[in-house]
């Protein structure tokens, strides 16, 4: 899924809940993008070997979580709604894999294991690596189809709540 991707499913997840359960809305959407940061490593020939491990791991989250509260003042709400946002990345991440050329789904347990994670795969085919650029944004443009309707619920979520 695309960075963007992530920013959506995590506010339309994130938007009902930050009453109730007192989620920091800001913190889970930070926390639900915050993997994707090894992007930056897209235009190093590393980048397959390091996608979906370095920053795509429980270690990672917890560590970025209590950066997240640390900076905020040891606030127990914004570690636990960016925890919630990272966790709810590696879940999806583990189920849509079109680039398996480093393991299907994330290292979940890096740097203490070099396994991947993945209950089951929705992605149909295996796409070129992303050393080959233009061939994976071709492929993985399908894969766009599954965030649209995430698109549209934090869209209509965002409105929604200006309006009331």
């Amino acid at each position: 899924m695309t960075p963007l991707g992530h920013l959506a499913v995590s506010y339309s997840a994130g938007k009902p809940l930050s009453r109730p359960l007192r989620v920091s809305l800001p913190h889970l959407v930070l926390g639900g993008v915050a993997p994707d940061i090894d992007f930056l490593l897209l235009p190093f020939s590393s980048f397959n070997t390091l996608h979906r491990s370095l920053t795509h791991n429980l270690f990672f989250v917890v560590a970025t979580a209590l950066l997240f509260a640390l900076w905020r003042s040891a606030s127990a709400s914004v570690f636990f709604s960016a925890l919630l946002g990272g966790c709810g990345h590696l879940l999806i991440d583990s189920l849509f894999d079109s680039n398996p050329s480093n393991g299907v789904g994330v290292a979940l347990l890096w740097p203490l294991s070099q396994g991947f994670f993945s209950p089951f795969n929705l992605t149909p085919g295996v796409c070129p690596s992303w050393s080959e650029l233009l061939a994976a944004a071709r492929c993985n443009a399908s894969l766009i189809f599954w965030e649209v309707p995430f698109y549209l619920s934090a869209l209509l979520l965002r409105f929604a709540s200006r309006s009331s």
